[in-house]
């Protein structure tokens, strides 16, 4: 007995990608439902494939992902980030250009807030706020060791997006209590 497959009528899955092939499903099921067609509204899965974070997949080269023990601090940088008023952010030169355009985002995210914080050029630090090299500072700054640009504006990036510092509980744990950085550097030793 042969099996046969039944394809749809209009499109030839056999040629479309997993992703159009998703794309393609959702958008007929949203035009079914609402009567309204992927090329009048752009299709939620479209956007949330293109904006896809893999930030504890080793494969893409993350450095900090939740199980890292740097991971509570690099978000407490992050929220100290987004909480302070016109604060300095220090970057290197390759990065100046994507930092701006973080600030850009908390103004988007936060009209409320009256101080951005400004750009350097220089070792990736939050000047008297966090650091993030391989010299341990003094204990009033948030220490992250060895972490890179790109895990922490994934981390501002993330906490704006879940309405930091403007909700309640969207900063994930940790956030609530106060923050005790000298527990946080013994974890980093073991």
């Amino acid at each position: 007995m042969t099996r046969s497959i039944h394809l749809p009528r209009k499109v030839n899955e056999v040629n479309l990608r997993p992703r159009r092939a998703l794309e393609w499903a959702f958008s007929l099921s949203m035009s079914a439902s609402m009567g309204r067609t992927n090329r009048e509204y752009p299709s939620p899965i479209d956007h949330s494939l293109s904006r896809a974070s893999f930030k504890s997949c080793p494969i893409v080269g993350y450095k900090v992902d939740m199980n890292d023990p740097r991971w509570p601090s690099l978000r407490e940088a992050a929220r100290r980030f987004l909480r302070e008023d016109g604060c300095i952010l220090s970057v290197n030169a390759t990065n100046t250009k994507d930092a701006w355009s973080l600030i850009q985002s908390i103004s988007d995210h936060i009209p409320s807030k009256t101080s951005l914080p400004n750009v350097i050029e220089g070792d990736f630090q939050i000047i008297g706020m966090a650091d993030f090299g391989a010299d341990e500072p003094d204990l009033e700054v948030c220490w992250v060791p060895l972490c890179n640009w790109v895990d922490f504006f994934e981390q501002v990036t993330d906490l704006l997006e879940a309405g930091y510092p403007g909700c309640i509980g969207c900063a994930g744990p940790g956030a609530e209590g106060e923050w005790n950085e000298a527990s946080r550097r013994r974890q980093f030793n073991r």
